[in-house]
C-alpha cells in the first residue's frame, strides 16, 4: 500500500533508514514524477532529509534522468534545486555523459547549467577520461570556449590510466588544443 509505505517514511527519523526507504519507495511505486514527488513530500522537513532528498534524486537519476533533471528544475528552494541537479549530474554522467550533456541546454540557469556540465564532465573524466578528452576536443573544434579546468582534470585522470595515450594528446595538435605545451605541462607533472 502506497499511502501506507509513505506515512511509514514519514515517521523515520535515521538518515540512513529515511533513505534507503525513500528510494525503495519510489521505485516501488512507479519510479515516475509523481511517485517521486510523493516520495520527496512524505520526507520529514529536517537537515537529514536534505541528503535523503538528494540521494533520492540521485537514484532517479539511475531510473528516469530526463525525469529527475525536470524535478530538480522545478525544485522550489535554490539550494534544494542545486543539490538536486549535482546529484542527476553525477549519476547521470557516470552512466552516460553524452546523453546527459545534451540536456545542459534545457537549464536556463547559466550558472546551474555550467555546474550541470562541469559535474559531468568531472565523473567522466574519472571513468573514461580519453573519451571525455575528446569530447572536450569536439567542443573546442566546434567553437566552444576551452574550459581549462575540466581539459586539465580530464587529464591527469588519463595519466593515472594511460600515460602513454595522455602524452599522446597533449602532443596532438590537432586535437583543438590551443596550446600543447600547457598539455604537456600537466601530464609531466
Amino acid at each position: 500500500d502506497p499511502d501506507a509505505a509513505l506515512a511509514w517514511l514519514s515517521e523515520l527519523e535515521e538518515p540512513l533508514a529515511q533513505r534507503e526507504a525513500a528510494v525503495s519507495i519510489a521505485r516501488a511505486i512507479g519510479g515516475d514524477a509523481s511517485a517521486l514527488r510523493r516520495v520527496l513530500d512524505a520526507l520529514p522537513e529536517s537537515l537529514s532529509s536534505n541528503v535523503v532528498r538528494t540521494d533520492v534524486y540521485a537514484q532517479m537519476g539511475v531510473l528516469s534522468p530526463d525525469l529527475a533533471l525536470e524535478m530538480a528544475l522545478a525544485e522550489a528552494d535554490s539550494a534544494d534545486r542545486w543539490d538536486a541537479l549535482e546529484r542527476v549530474a553525477a549519476s547521470w554522467g557516470m552512466r552516460a555523459p553524452r546523453e546527459a550533456l545534451a540536456r545542459v541546454e534545457r537549464i536556463a540557469e547559466p550558472r546551474l547549467a555550467q555546474r550541470f556540465e562541469s559535474i559531468i564532465m568531472r565523473v567522466w573524466a574519472r571513468a573514461d577520461p580519453m573519451n571525455a578528452l575528446e569530447r572536450l576536443s569536439e567542443r573546442r573544434s566546434g567553437g566552444a570556449e576551452l574550459d581549462w579546468p575540466q581539459l586539465t582534470d580530464a587529464l591527469r585522470w588519463a595519466v593515472r590510466a594511460d600515460p602513454e595515450a595522455a602524452l599522446a594528446y597533449a602532443r596532438d595538435e590537432d586535437a583543438a588544443n590551443p596550446a600543447p605545451m600547457r598539455l604537456r605541462s600537466v601530464v609531466l607533472m
